[in-house]
């Protein structure tokens, strides 16, 4: 067991820092409570659980050589704030808002904490930052938060700083191809000639700039126990996994409700939990170990819904290797460092309004010919007809003294070139399925009529 007043200073991973400047990297995560939640317990549960997870007592730093730091040096406290909660989707309207709020976290852990409260249920929202966390982590997170506030007297168990994701923790039989890795040194030789810095200023122009012009929506699909324990026998009887049944039900609600955007083919991504493939796992460690495959999907119409599950289950099954998803990531640790910066003032500077004052600066560049210009146009035209991750069932307790887990929903962070991105969980036996996409992207008629499809594969077939 470690001391929790260690000192901790890091430097941010590639693929953390690839989150560092981008405007929609945040993961909240809505902890359904029943029973009356003590307020006041609040404040200490935090501290406790500030112990147990190293990560949520940093903030960033970043030196003259523009490198991202983590450091418990002076960090100030997570903030809170407590909102009677007023109906069942409240949280969603409060998610909408923060979303569009910056963290401080030069100041403060990349973390926000929000209690909608009434005596009979409350909804305890986590905002934390993308480049710290992922979906496994904030679901562990959650079930930490019901340990303490049902138990305040409960001490947790102190964990050691989390792994790193890196070169040195990954499988050693992982490699990139030699011609990528050349390319890449080649994007790096110019980029180092022609580099511009950027600074928070510019990053919250761009922040500010892409709230205004994107509006993220939600649609949630929220199964029984009864419905979810149905689907799993169902699943397992047909030889497939939920998560196939997942993939396939939404290509075909696709289909169904809008002809898709390519009837033949489209781009999906699936998101992979890596913590347990490392070489020194991570476990329940709090931070980002997350990854994710890319292919071509169809969806063949005329074909019994199961046996198109059973296609698409094989075909997901192979190319959720471990060999794919961790060179993904390796493509991208090879870009020098400000590389991971330039790409969201390149992508989204273009949105920034002329009366800004950063706007010469970010304009310019956004439309200026450079080393990374191919990289933005070729991430700008891959379009996804929607990115799946499903963290599965999690055997988290339903009662924590008074209190009762009733269900957990994640909000999946989406962007412009995501129609629909879609998060799962199960806890205490409930599937909860949370799908955001932007206004102008998918209009919310078409994703309501395609929800309606998406839900009755899921209960009828």
């Amino acid at each position: 067991m470690i001391s929790e007043n260690i000192e901790y200073r890091r430097k941010l991973q590639p693929h953390e820092r690839r989150h560092f400047r981008a405007p929609n990297s945040i993961i909240p995560i809505i902890v359904r409570v029943k029973g009356d939640v003590n307020k006041n317990q609040l404040k200490a549960a935090i501290t406790e659980i500030q112990k147990r997870h190293i990560l949520l007592r940093v903030k960033v730093e970043v030196d003259q050589a523009n490198t991202a730091w983590f450091t418990t040096e002076n960090v100030d406290e997570i903030p809170i704030k407590i909102i009677e909660r007023t109906s069942d989707d409240h949280w969603i309207s409060i998610c909408s808002k923060e979303s569009k709020i910056p963290f401080d976290y030069f100041n403060r852990p990349p973390i926000r904490i929000i209690l909608l409260y009434s005596e009979e249920i409350s909804d305890l929202i986590l905002f934390c930052h993308h480049m710290f966390s992922d979906g496994m982590s904030v679901a562990y997170l959650s079930r930490d938060f019901m340990e303490v506030l049902g138990n305040p007297k409960k001490k947790l168990k102190i964990l050691p700083p989390p792994p790193l994701l890196n070169m040195e923790n990954i499988p050693d039989d992982i490699s990139v191809n030699v011609v990528i890795q050349k390319f890449i040194q080649r994007i790096n030789k110019k980029w180092r000639k022609e580099e511009i810095i950027f600074n928070q200023d510019d990053f919250l122009s761009v922040f500010n700039a892409y709230w205004e012009h994107n509006t993220h929506k939600i649609q949630t699909i929220e199964l029984s126990e009864k419905q979810t324990e149905e689907l799993i026998q169902k699943c397992r009887n047909e030889k497939v996994t939920v998560n196939s049944v997942l993939f396939s039900a939404f290509l075909k609600a696709q289909y169904q409700s809008k002809g898709m955007i390519k009837p033949e083919k489209q781009k999906a991504g699936i998101g992979v939990d890596v913590r347990n493939y490392l070489v020194n796992p991570a476990g329940e460690s709090f931070g980002f170990y997350a990854a994710g495959v890319i292919d071509d999907f169809k969806y063949i119409k005329n074909i019994d819904f199961w046996d198109f599950t059973r296609r698409l289950h094989e075909k997901i099954a192979k190319k959720l290797s471990k060999k794919e998803f961790f060179q993904n990531l390796l493509r991208f640790s090879l870009l020098e460092q400000s590389i991971h910066d330039a790409l969201m003032m390149k992508t989204y500077g273009n949105l920034v309004k002329p009366d800004d004052s950063n706007y010469e600066k970010l304009s310019m560049f956004s439309q200026r010919k450079d080393a990374i210009s191919s990289m933005v146009k070729k991430l700008g035209t891959m379009y996804f007809g929607f990115v799946l991750s499903n963290l599965g069932r999690l055997d988290f307790p339903r009662l924590y003294g008074d209190l009762e887990l009733d269900r957990l929903l994640i909000f999946p962070p989406t962007g412009p070139t995501n129609e629909t991105t879609i998060f799962a969980v199960t806890v205490c036996g409930k599937l909860t399925i949370v799908l955001s996409y932007i206004e102008h992207v998918i209009d919310s008629s078409t994703m309501k009529k395609l929800m309606v499809t998406f839900f009755h594969c899921l209960i009828s077939q």
